[in-house]
């Protein structure tokens, strides 16, 4: 080999550390510049999914209270709630009787028609005539309930519709053999309100959103199933 190329090697190989951090460096010239074009797009991206919820849920919002101002609206008129609820192919008593606690707050309530007798004593008496509102606040007469099998959301159940939670007593505890009936906000409708007292409204909450999430196949830890006794 001519002694020109052995020198030309050579000076490639003292040079090789060189060469090496200039092209290390027009490489991470790239690399910045493609990572802050990843930033912007996913920066684009984070905030049409900002909008999207943003403008999704005024349009819920929106929607919600028009439909509660013209329940209330009908509420207000004499129609029952039982009625509408049927009338709408709905169960959930939670809501409407909320609106209807709503319209009674706000509404003022009429003095109920009186008989005028007279008594021995000569004196004006008042018979009230007994009322015959009948739209008070109670449960469907069939309310399906869920549940499922995993240890975990044993003794506890959902309604049909999700609105509803229905809590046994774990077995062992002084509520043994109890329960009681709630909203999925945390109302207490029925049953034994000690318990429902006992129950912090974080685990109602953890504890329903679970059993939800394992009904509809969304629910993705390790799971135990056992036979669930507490089924409606």
């Amino acid at each position: 080999m001519p002694m020109s190329d052995i020198v030309r090697l050579h000076n490639q190989w003292r040079g090789f550390t060189t060469e090496r951090s200039r092209a290390q460096k027009e490489l991470n010239d790239k690399n910045e510049a493609d990572l802050a074009e990843i930033a912007r797009i996913q920066d684009r991206i984070e905030e049409r999914k900002a909008t999207f919820e943003n403008v999704w849920k005024g349009k819920k919002q929106r929607l919600q209270k028009q439909r509660d101002e013209a329940v209330m609206q009908e509420l207000a008129n004499g129609t029952p709630a039982q009625t509408i609820l049927r009338e709408i192919e709905s169960n959930n008593t939670v809501w409407i009787y909320g609106l209807r606690k709503e319209v009674l707050a706000n509404t003022p309530i009429p003095s109920p028609p009186n008989m005028h007798t007279r008594n021995a004593h000569g004196t004006t008496a008042f018979a009230v005539e007994p009322s015959t509102d009948t739209d008070t606040l109670t449960l469907p007469a069939k309310t399906k309930w869920e549940y499922h099998d995993h240890t975990g959301v044993h003794t506890w159940l959902l309604s049909e519709d999700r609105t509803l939670v229905k809590k046994y007593g774990a077995e062992g505890t002084d509520f043994e053999g109890e329960w009681f009936i709630c909203s999925r906000d945390g109302e207490f409708i029925e049953g034994n309100e000690e318990l429902f007292d006992s129950i912090p409204k974080g685990e109602l909450t953890r504890r329903t959103n679970m059993l939800e999430q394992l009904l509809d196949g969304t629910y993705t830890k390790a799971t135990k199933l056992v036979e669930n006794k507490y089924t409606g």
